[in-house]
């Protein structure tokens, strides 16, 4: 592949969506072809016991799934990629059907933010948001003073999202069943299979490539590594041996294991190229799509051919697209203060918590940053509960509307109108969204709010259903999971990179989360070897009422299991 990943953001590890890439890329650049024999066994874990008197598998004469998610991906790409004929292993794997004969779905939109845990948590519960409640790919979690990070942005730790996979930390979070535990209240003995997939709860088994268990003793030689492997033009090899491990564990397993009913295979490598690649992430997707991906999708469809797989259908989709940003200090707005977000916060006399995992129990913060690309998340304190320095504030209550929300508020748009009391923040925030007693609004200076409606008209075709997404975020009992004022930063509404802000630290060619097209369309795609495109649109097409959103690919996944909806009066809550 020509393509080369340049620059080294401070922080890496949320690129996967789980997966360590800078501590795996790391080590991967500092032991060379040692470390590649290492890797090269992957890792099978078992997530639940069947006991010895229960089938291996499903008893049910139902079509098995093989669910293709892949991160980064956006719908027009992947779409035009197949069209032209330049992905002939995903051909094999759709079933060697021709792209007319494929139901391909042109209305799929990712949820807000149109980032990796918000999304593939929608995707895989069946829930938005503010009800499954992974509100991003990190958050903060007011009534425990957790700072929740299963795919860290603000933070350096490579160790949380390796617990994604050793303890399920990402599956902790969430507020109700995944799809996976659905299927087995009506389907108790359903063989389920997760590779390297984040979202695993209720799965039998999660393979993956072979844990980070170095990460401690050479964390502080990855971000040299990194350098050096950019440097050598070698970086988009390492990202694909990822992906590539992925795979090869998967094969592994079918060939030793009888085949499982549901199989679901993510592969991130595709994503962070896009992330980190000079060219933009256009250009890196396509090339990598095909060089490095597509000889990976014949080797998976191989396996499955024969391991008998002829009654599965297989659904490809994707959770985002992405957006090409520059990577300087001055269109991040993380990390350089005083010209962050957060020094606004300071001028109005919030103290901020450090951007760390974790802080004594006592730490006196009043303010909390969560970033998420495109938005930023910011939490706010009673601060009549803690009015000294020093003093720990009470975040079981509220904040005070007019002393804490609005005094925030305020800060960061005059900041954004005016450059004071941040310079660099002007120009730079497209809309603050602000929790009032009356419900969700948009900042419009002096306390004036306005509705997502209002603003929604005001942006014409800018960004895609904005006030329907944006209420999936904010309506619902973990809707407070997204902070009391929700920042989304010019980004997916400009044309020019040069003119893009995003909550991350510098060092990103790319970014996403913002509500515009370019992030939010992604991919659907479903075959079955002897059922013909129309009969799967005419299953699918009632299932997308009330709108093509992410979060109803948990029934669309039924409904091709199940074929009828048992599940309907399923609890959905925890």
């Amino acid at each position: 592949m020509s393509a080369d990943v340049t620059g080294t953001p401070r922080s890496r590890w949320y690129l996967v969506g789980g997966l360590t890439i800078a501590a795996l890329l790391g080590l991967l650049a500092v032991k060379g072809e040692a470390f590649l024999k290492v890797l090269a066994h992957g890792e099978t874990r078992a997530l639940r016991q069947r006991s010895e008197s229960a089938p291996a598998a499903s008893q049910l004469d139902r079509p098995k799934l093989l669910i293709l998610a892949l991160d980064g991906v956006g719908r027009k790409l992947l779409y035009d990629q197949l069209e032209k004929g330049r992905l002939p292993g995903l051909t094999k794997l759709l079933h060697g059907k021709a792209d007319k004969a494929l139901y391909k779905n042109h209305s799929m939109l990712s949820a807000l933010p149109s980032t990796t845990m918000v999304a593939w948590a929608s995707a895989f519960t069946g829930r938005t948001p503010a009800h499954h409640g992974m509100a991003g790919n990190e958050f903060f979690i007011r009534q425990t003073r957790t700072f929740a990070a299963p795919a860290p942005v603000t933070i350096d730790d490579p160790e949380l999202p390796l617990k994604n996979y050793t303890e399920n930390y990402a599956g902790g979070f969430l507020r109700v069943p995944t799809v996976y535990e659905l299927m087995r209240q009506h389907d108790p003995h359903v063989s389920i299979w997760v590779a390297a997939h984040p979202i695993h709860t209720g799965a039998d088994r999660i393979l993956t490539a072979s844990r980070a268990v170095f990460i401690d003793a050479f964390s502080a030689k990855v971000e040299e590594a990194l350098k050096e492997a950019a440097s050598s033009r070698t970086a988009s090899t390492l990202y694909a041996s990822l992906d590539g491990e992925v795979v090869d564990t998967v094969v592994d397993e079918l060939e030793s294991s009888p085949l499982p009913d549901v199989l679901t295979v993510y592969l991130v490598g595709i994503d962070a190229f896009a992330h980190a690649a000079r060219q933009g992430p256009d250009t890196a997707r396509s090339e990598y799509l095909v060089e490095v991906l597509d000889p990976l999708f014949s080797d998976l469809a191989a396996a499955l051919s024969e391991a008998g797989d002829s009654n599965r259908y297989t659904v490809v989709t994707s959770d985002h697209g992405h957006t090409e940003v520059l990577s300087n200090d001055l269109n991040s707005l993380s990390f350089g203060e005083p010209d962050e977000p957060t020094a606004a916060l300071k001028d109005a006399g919030f103290r901020v918590r450090p951007m760390k995992h974790r802080v004594p129990a006592d730490h006196d913060f009043s303010a909390v940053v969560a970033y998420q690309g495109a938005f930023g998340y910011f939490y706010l304190a009673d601060r009549s509960t803690c009015p000294k320095a020093g003093e720990a504030c009470d975040w079981k209550k509220p904040p005070r509307y007019e002393q804490d929300v609005l005094a925030a508020a305020e800060a960061l748009h005059r900041s954004n109108r005016t450059g004071a009391p941040v310079s660099a923040l002007r120009g730079t925030i497209d809309a603050i969204i602000v929790r009032s007693p009356r419900g969700y609004g948009v900042y419009e200076g002096a306390s004036d709010l306005t509705s997502f409606q209002a603003f929604s008209k005001r942006k014409g075709d800018v960004y895609t259903q904005f006030t329907e997404r944006i209420e999936q975020l904010v309506n619902g009992p973990a809707a407070d999971r997204a902070g009391d004022l929700i920042v989304l930063a010019h980004n997916g509404d400009r044309d020019r990179p040069e003119h893009r802000y995003v909550f991350s630290a510098p060092g990103y060619h790319s970014w996403h989360g913002s509500p515009s097209p370019r992030d939010s369309e992604i991919a659907l795609i479903i075959s079955h070897p002897s059922r013909a495109s129309a009969l799967t649109g005419r299953l699918i097409k009632p299932l997308l009422g009330g709108g093509p959103y992410q979060h109803k690919l948990t029934d669309i996944l039924l409904a091709l299991r199940y074929g009828v909806r048992p599940w309907a009066e399923l609890p959905k809550d925890r």
